[in-house]
């Protein structure tokens, strides 16, 4: 029982950066206890807040992750696949992904400030790099195609706007501009000390085991991605430039991107979801 206390406090003291205090707490109870789990975990602790050897710290607490590039990663990712779906749909399919990760982050009113920031910021960045990514082409946000129908209807002469055509124009803006979040929500939620404050609780060994977990990819995996992929291309090709009209020509411009989705998703149905021989 006071072993129970005793973690409790000392993991209280830690979450606040007290080592000193939470060294001065280890030496008491291993006064009180000669548990194996005490020493182990006392090592673990020196191991960690010792700063000058590097692999000793590596091979006991895991190769500690960077916030900033962390949430890179989560930003990034929401910011891809709200390129290819409604980005409303999108912060409603990552946020689940990104909870997931704080929640290996302790909670409650005594949790670290710098814990608590970062948390803030992942939250905030998928929300925005849904937004910033719906941006880059037509499908990302609704108002895009919009936008599209309107100019069809006031500029009948002009040249309509393309998948293609919105892609250059929208894509590098929202480069940019998430650019330009990542830089703002590492500056105000992403301190030096965040990294240490994370490292007791999330690490690289972390997240390749769980990948690890996830296995190899399925059949049905691939044939969604491959499909997937093939979408994308007819997209982006459909209509070029004068010179180059694309592939959209051969049909006289008669195939819009609406018929391209329609196919794929009709392409969706007749692929099989195993291969024969997984069938049988």
């Amino acid at each position: 029982m006071p072993e129970l206390l005793y973690k409790a406090y000392i993991d209280y003291e830690i979450s606040w950066g007290e080592y000193e205090r939470t060294r001065q707490l280890y030496e008491r109870l291993l006064d009180r206890t000669k548990y194996l789990k005490v020493w182990i975990s006392y090592a673990k602790f020196e191991t960690s807040t010792d700063m000058e050897d590097e692999e000793i710290t590596s091979l006991f607490c895991g190769d500690p992750l960077k916030p900033p590039l962390l949430l890179l990663g989560i930003c990034g990712t929401t910011a891809f696949v709200s390129m290819w779906m409604n980005n409303t749909a999108a912060a409603v399919m990552m946020m689940p992904v990104a909870t997931g990760v704080l929640q290996r982050l302790p909670q409650g009113d005594s949790v670290h400030p710098d814990i608590r920031r970062f948390c803030k910021a992942v939250i905030l960045g998928v929300i925005y790099s849904a937004a910033i990514g719906g941006m880059s082409t037509l499908t990302g946000t609704g108002v895009n195609l919009i936008l599209v129908g309107m100019w069809q209807s006031y500029y009948p002469q002009e040249k309509p706007i393309s998948f293609s055509t919105w892609f250059f124009f929208g894509f590098p803006l929202a480069l940019l501009l998430f650019f330009a979040l990542w830089g703002i929500l590492c500056l105000l939620y992403c301190s030096k000390n965040s990294e240490k404050a994370l490292s007791a609780y999330l690490d690289r060994t972390h997240l390749k085991r769980e990948l690890e977990l996830l296995g190899p990819m399925a059949f049905a995996e691939k044939m969604v991605l491959t499909v997937f992929g093939l979408l994308v291309v007819l997209w982006m090709t459909r209509s070029l430039t004068n010179d180059v009209p694309g592939w959209g020509a051969l049909f006289q411009d008669r195939v819009g991107d609406g018929s391209v989705s329609v196919m794929m998703a009709t392409l969706l149905f007749i692929i099989p979801n195993k291969k024969m021989r997984e069938r049988s």
